[in-house]
């Protein structure tokens, strides 16, 4: 554009030459800007900032851009925006100072070649036609894996029972995708743990014990740190606090129901953390628990409230005990000083109630009502234990027959020792009653203990409900104590079918009776008879004793069907400061003595019956037939000494 000039000459026919210088201006006009496509980019999650510089274009007169103008925006879930906030809509015209504010974002973890595009157009002084494509590149970089379990963040806790292997499963996400590999990268006690490398299960390599903490400050608070990688150079790290809690080793049965669902039942501990699918733990569980382990445990009870509570076992009964426990029936809620915990056998089968096998030393079974089992209520293989507090026998108010074992209700056999079979007190003497064959049967065995317990008589100590055979039975057994000299050492054995307490074989020796009322109910005033003798010393047992020289020593043997005390084939026995067929008083009789002797002896060797010393003598009086009554062709050496006979204890 601008002015120009040039000349025109003319000539004509006759030479002649005109000429004329001609200018010509050619008015400026603005030649529009060409906008042309450019690419711009970005890293993944990073926004891109815009110059004017971006907004690429061509004008022959290199005019400046004054603006630009937007159409057809795709921005991928991004925003574009200008001005600190203002977005960017089709059809936008933004000036040169907004195109410098002008910033893309992209949504987070997008990435693309391109990711966004727009198109646009230049403007200079006057609004351009031509427009071109912008694209806007996210270069994708790699994003690190994030743990997100227990929580996620940097730490973590996490809290286990004792005895557990498994932890935690350590997960996470990775947007980018793969497959995590996990570690134990780190803490105090790294050493205590293992993962699974695809998986992220944590895991203690041994079951910690609470009762032997082994962290590194020994609080039972395990540090470990695990991480997470990619295989790209990313990961993730948790430093995880596990905290192992104490479970008791106390079982509480809180069932009525036979149920066998837990599946661990080596210590009182596993059973305890997983109780199987009814989340209750029934009496054959508990036991089987105490069972898994030579710790002592202790069984309690909280089935619910009210009562009686019973538990009927299933074919085979409950499981032998064969480690030390003490299962304490009085522990339920309810309990008033009755039993209020049956134990049925009316499904068991062949099975006894509880047996105490070998390896069960020392343990006690306490407060229960024990009946209907086809085998013994109650039976001992071992030594150390104590039986208290039970009714083994009757039903569950004490007092009705017909709900007997139909074996033993307490069997002690060899190689059982140092058995305590009752107690001193009203809450531990057992009601052992109504049973097929005999109350308490000792086999073989020594050193064992009948103490204050109601043999044959209901819990009452009124009426008779008999054991099948004797009360007491010991057979070839040395050293057994039937009562004792202390305060409610004593029993009361009565009621049963056959002798009150009965001794026999050669190796039956050293036993003593002491303070029992035999024949007699617990108020040793009224005839509740054994329907054989009162005592029966019989068939080579030898040096056994009836009695003591202490007030609380003496047996009060009345109301007998048969004799008071019967010696037969059995040598150097004494009987020693009893009353035999007088009641408690000695003064008076019972509604009858003993039916037949006071005491008899057939065929017996140097058996004593009284003696010189103070205290030894016996009343024997009111019987219905001899005081004492020495028979056989083989009774030799027996001495009758230092006894009333046929008066009452003031001899009157």
């Amino acid at each position: 554009n601008g002015p120009d000039a040039f000349t025109v000459s003319v000539t004509d026919d006759d030479g002649n030459v005109e000429t004329q210088v001609i200018t010509l201006t050619v008015n400026p006009l603005n030649d529009l800007p060409v906008a042309t496509a450019n690419t711009v980019s970005t890293t993944e999650d990073n926004a891109y900032a815009f110059s004017v510089a971006d907004f690429t274009f061509t004008d022959v007169e290199n005019d400046a851009l004054v603006s630009a103008t937007i159409a057809n925006l795709s921005l991928a879930g991004g925003t574009l925006e200008h001005s600190g906030g203002v977005a960017v809509t089709d059809g936008s015209t933004l000036s040169a100072a907004e195109i410098a504010t002008l910033v893309y974002t992209p949504p987070g973890d997008a990435s693309g070649a391109p990711l966004a595009t727009f198109d646009f157009t230049v403007n200079d002084a006057d609004p351009g036609v031509t427009a071109a494509r912008m694209d806007i590149e996210v270069t994708p970089v790699n994003d690190p894996p994030v743990i997100t379990s227990d929580g996620g963040g940097a730490t973590a806790a996490v809290s286990i029972d004792e005895n557990t292997s498994a932890v935690t499963t350590v997960t996470s996400t990775d947007v980018d995708g793969g497959a995590p590999a996990y570690s134990i990268s780190g803490g105090a006690d790294l050493g205590f743990f293992g993962i699974n490398t695809t998986t992220g299960d944590l895991f203690f390599l041994a079951p910690p014990d609470f009762e032997n903490a082994l962290d590194s400050n020994g609080d039972n608070v395990y540090e470990v740190q695990v991480t997470v990688a990619d295989g790209a150079g990313g990961f993730d790290v948790q430093d995880i606090s596990v905290t192992v809690n104490d479970i008791s080793n106390n079982l509480v049965v809180t069932t009525e129901l036979d149920v066998v669902d837990a599946v661990d039942f080596s210590s009182a501990e596993a059973l305890n953390a997983n109780k199987g699918a009814d989340g209750l733990v029934s009496l054959a569980e508990a036991i089987l628990a105490a069972n898994g382990n030579t710790d002592f445990d202790t069984i309690t009870f909280n089935i619910g409230g009210g009562g009686p509570f019973t538990i009927s076992p299933g074919p085979g009964g409950l499981p032998a005990i064969i480690n030390p426990v003490e299962i304490d029936a009085t522990t339920q809620p309810g309990f008033a000083g009755d039993p209020i915990i049956e134990l049925d056998g009316s499904l068991a089968g062949a099975a006894d109630g509880f047996s105490l096998a070998g390896g069960s030393d020392g343990s006690t079974i306490r407060g229960f009502v024990i009946n209907r089992f086809e085998g013994n209520g109650i039976s001992i293989l071992s030594s150390n234990n104590r039986i208290e507090g039970n009714w083994i026998g009757t039903d569950v108010t004490g007092t009705l027959a017909g709900f007997g074992n139909q074996g033993e209700g307490v069997l002690i056999f060899n190689p059982a020792t140092n058995n305590v079979i009752g107690g001193t007190t009203a809450a531990q003497r057992n009601v052992i009653a109504g049973n097929q064959w005999a109350g308490v049967y000792i086999v073989n065995s020594d050193n064992n203990f009948v103490r204050g317990n109601y043999i044959g008589i209901d819990a009452l100590g009124s009426t008779a409900i008999a054991n099948g055979l004797d009360g007491v039975e010991i057979f070839d057994g040395i050293g057994n104590t039937i009562g004792g000299s202390v305060p409610g050492s004593g029993n009361v054995i009565s009621g049963n079918t056959e002798d009150g307490v009965s001794i026999h074989g050669f190796r039956a020796s050293a036993n003593r009776m002491l303070g029992n009322i035999i024949g007699l109910d617990a108020t040793g005033t009224t005839s509740v008879a054994n329907q054989w003798n009162g005592v029966a010393i019989q068939f080579d047992a030898s040096n056994n004793i009836v009695g003591g020289t202490a007030p609380n020593e003496r047996n009060v043997i009345s109301g007998n069907t048969l004799s008071g005390v019967f010696v037969q084939l059995a040598a150097g026995n004494r009987v020693l400061g009893n009353y035999i067929g007088t009641d408690i008083t000695g003064l008076d009789t019972p509604l009858s003595g003993n039916q037949q002797d006071g005491v008899r002896i057939v065929d017996g060797v140097n058996n004593t019956i009284g003696g010189v010393n103070p205290g030894e003598g016996n009343v024997i009086s009111g019987n219905l037939d001899d005081g004492v009554a020495i028979e056989g062709v083989q009774s030799m050496d027996n001495r009758v000494q230092g006894n009333i006979i046929g008066l009452n204890k003031d001899a009157d």
